[in-house]
């Protein structure tokens, strides 16, 4: 049970019951409801599982992502990097508490600073906010290090949102840019953006002509990669995204990553 459990997050974790007459433990996850069949030898078995889901869920909400204020806080003048925080405020957590009851976090999207837990309650996914606040969130956390033009993120972030494969994150509205557009000579297993399996093998292949022009700047693999996608708006985007993955932050010379891109 407990290795089922850790592959699923808080967020996942919807919620469960447990039914000890038919021994089936049903949980919602992921907006799918499965059902894990389990064997008590005992009633009191039964119990142990029930305190146990409850102290497994316990122990996730403490590390949620999110932290919904209860009561507001202005913090004194030489609290300089404490949050100003009111009732309903969105939290994003940075760094989680290490025992002293205050956590890092990004309030509304805007500032960042430290709060108590006496003010704020960690929540097990993302309340109702605006888009405006996701928006803000999302370009303030993840672009710091990616030189991209402050009129052009939301257009960024919003595409990475909706259109790049997501590796199981906890929250799909904050998509790691700097990761994604950072070089790696690792071999690419899967494509950059959600596309069916056939083109995915295709985007590899590309990648993997990428990797070779870098090491051996020929014209031909990158006119073998243009002539791969064809006119297929997906395979084409992929390529520009892989094209800004080996240019941002790659050990080969300028030279060559501009030639590539």
């Amino acid at each position: 049970l407990k290795e089922i459990l850790l592959q699923f997050s808080i967020s996942e974790l919807i919620k469960w019951k447990l039914n000890p007459t038919s021994t089936q433990i049903e949980f919602a996850i992921a907006g799918y409801t499965s059902s894990f069949k389990v064997q008590p030898a005992k009633p009191l078995h039964c119990l142990f599982i029930i305190r146990y889901l409850n102290g497994y869920v316990s122990a996730l909400l403490d590390i949620a992502d999110y932290a919904i204020v209860f009561e507001d806080y202005t913090p004194a003048d030489n609290e300089t990097d404490v949050l100003t925080i009111k009732r309903g405020d969105v939290i994003f957590v940075l760094e989680h508490d290490p025992g002293n009851g205050w956590e890092y976090g990004i309030v509304n999207g805007e500032e960042k600073g430290y709060f108590s837990l006496q003010h704020a309650r960690h929540s097990p996914h993302l309340p109702n906010v605006t888009e405006q606040i996701l928006s803000s969130v999302a370009i303030n956390i993840v672009t710091e290090n990616v030189p991209i033009e402050e009129e052009v993120l939301p257009l960024v972030v919003e595409f990475a949102r909706t259109k790049f494969r997501n590796k199981k994150l906890q929250n799909e509205y904050l998509i790691d840019l700097g990761q994604r557009f950072t070089f790696s000579d690792a071999p690419l297993t899967h494509s950059l953006l959600k596309m069916e399996a056939e083109d995915n093998k295709i985007a590899t292949d590309c990648y993997g002509l990428f990797l070779k022009y870098l090491t051996n700047p020929k014209a031909r693999f990158i006119a073998e990669a243009v002539s791969k996608v064809g006119v297929k708006p997906i395979l084409q985007n992929e390529l520009y995204c892989q094209g800004m993955k080996h240019t941002v932050a790659s050990d080969h010379t300028k030279e060559t990553g501009k030639a590539a891109w």
